[in-house]
């Protein structure tokens, strides 16, 4: 009997020919990311001790950044970069030096096919859009892992989706993702390994395989893991000058279920108004009302935000600039662009992205998920409509849900095109919006 993709990563790392799902074994990961809140726990280690393999361990800062709890901020961070220099560890991202870890992690190479991941926060799921199988731990198993060198591990079943149809103009990870999420059964994949391949994952870059990723995440799966290619090939050894393979499922492997989604009718998907049942906000259940953006067609939009760790990346970047070379912003609507990372953020100002958004009526801030966070908050607070092209956790949701506005979710283009109409809209209902012409002037 073959194996699946993720069956064949996790026998590489615990010495085992082959695994099969329900066996319990002992792995040794690649890399252990953590993050400050994470690390904090840790802090009170006795003095001397240290992990196993310091230069796995990769710590950030940079999700802090925006954060309105400074002085927390502040109180955490000497403690942590004391147990960071006292570990000897190089991959060190304080604030300013990195960004958003599922951006700025994957921008250095620190992830690559076939790894094996340990993380303890949900964006070190995104690293499987790299063909790598990421892994959620709690603080102790992140524990075990640094000092111990492995962690123990129940070997999911595996849940094979293959996409296959050609996609329509605009349609991308998000809208893929966002309709699957909609579509599929829960029961069906929430603690499994999702297997994504099919020839729709050839057609899309990797901007779009991390948007993917991240809008499978509210289905609640191990892991999502989707098949490396020529394209992963070139976008990791562009980062990174190790080597590593590309691994496929065996053509005998046995998955828990196999479907396959005909991608070709995809109109772009908003999901709107996640908030409306609470239920589902907390966890992940009922109904999402993920729909086409031709039925959400006219619905008014009061906020925008863009960027983050799944839609922070610069090619998502250039979407929103492409658009406001030629058009304000609505006067009536707030547009906040969160570059994933600071690498991201000077590519976009090097390119005069940062400064196209801002001369047309945006404002670009720092890199972080937690400012994204916060806009959330401070949107719905209002009792507006915000859409929302940024990754937001369930935990987040459930918080917002008390709030007296609504959050609806899309894609950076749709994002964009609704920041300058005022309304929910497609790119193509900007030609009929000629009074929102660009001047190349400041406001």
């Amino acid at each position: 009997m073959g194996m699946t993709l993720v069956e064949k990563v996790i026998s590489q790392h615990c010495g085992k020919r082959a695994v099969g799902p329900g066996d319990t074994v002992l792995a040794e990961a690649d890399r252990i990311f953590c993050y400050g809140s994470a690390l904090e726990t840790l802090c009170g280690v006795p003095e001397g001790e240290m992990p196993l393999y310091p230069g796995r361990v990769v710590v950030a800062f940079d999700q802090w950044a925006g954060e309105s709890s400074v002085g927390e901020r502040h109180r955490i961070a000497p403690a942590v970069r004391r147990l960071v220099r006292s570990w000897k560890i190089d991959n060190f991202y304080d604030l300013g030096r990195g960004g958003i870890p599922a951006v700025g992690f994957a921008d250095s190479g620190l992830a690559r096919p076939g790894d094996f991941l340990a993380g303890a926060d949900r964006q070190t799921l995104m690293f499987g859009a790299l063909g790598a199988v990421p892994l959620l731990l709690g603080v102790g198993e992140i524990r075990r892992c640094l000092f111990e060198g492995e962690v123990e591990i129940v070997v999911p079943a595996t849940v094979r989706i293959d996409l296959e149809g050609d996609l329509q103009r605009w349609v991308g990870g998000h809208d893929i993702g966002s309709y699957i999420a909609d579509t599929v059964d829960l029961s069906a994949v929430r603690h499994k390994a999702l297997e994504i391949g099919g020839s729709v994952v050839a057609a899309l870059d990797h901007h779009d395989r991390f948007s993917l990723a991240a809008a499978l995440d509210v289905l609640k799966p191990a892991m999502v893991v989707i098949e490396g290619d020529e394209k992963t090939r070139v976008y990791v050894r562009s980062r990174c000058d190790k080597g590593f393979p590309l691994l496929t499922s065996d053509r005998d492997a046995s998955f828990d279920d196999r479907m396959t989604i005909d991608c070709g009718r995809l109109r772009p998907q908003i999901v709107l108004d996640a908030l409306s049942r609470p239920g589902a906000a907390e966890n992940g259940e009922g109904e999402r009302r993920t729909i086409s953006v031709d039925e959400a067609r006219g619905r008014p939009v009061d906020h925008v935000i863009i960027g983050a760790s799944s839609h922070g990346r610069i090619e998502d970047i250039r979407v929103v600039a492409g658009f406001l070379r030629d058009y304000l912003v609505d006067p009536a609507v707030t547009l906040t662009v969160v570059p994933g990372s600071q690498q991201v953020l000077l590519h976009a100002m090097d390119e005069g992205l940062t400064q196209i958004i801002i001369r047309a009526g945006g404002h670009v801030a720092v890199p972080s998920s937690r400012y994204n966070r916060v806009a959330h908050r401070g949107a719905i607070a209002e009792g507006g409509h915000l859409l929302s092209a940024a990754f937001c956790p369930a935990m987040d949701l459930k918080e917002l849900a008390r709030g007296a506005g609504s959050v609806s979710f899309c894609s950076p283009a749709m994002a964009t095109a609704a920041s300058i109409i005022g309304a929910i809209q497609t790119p193509l209902d900007l030609a009929r919006n000629v009074n929102r012409m660009a001047t190349g002037m400041t406001r």
